[in-house]
């Protein structure tokens, strides 16, 4: 079995510049996957935001 971690914590360490001591964290706390998804929540700041084709 494989243990995941990410999704807004992803996205929260990206914001903050955080993303590569993120990933070292992960892999000393035992995660074998990091999700990346778009969860927009932090779609105030715009960094997820995606065009709408009209």
């Amino acid at each position: 079995m494989l243990v995941s971690t990410g999704s807004t914590l992803t996205e929260y360490a990206l914001r903050k510049n955080a993303f590569k001591e993120f990933v070292e964290e992960s892999k000393l706390a035992g995660f074998d996957i990091i999700e990346i998804n778009e969860n927009n929540t932090l779609n105030e700041g715009g960094f997820f935001q995606k065009p709408v084709s009209a």
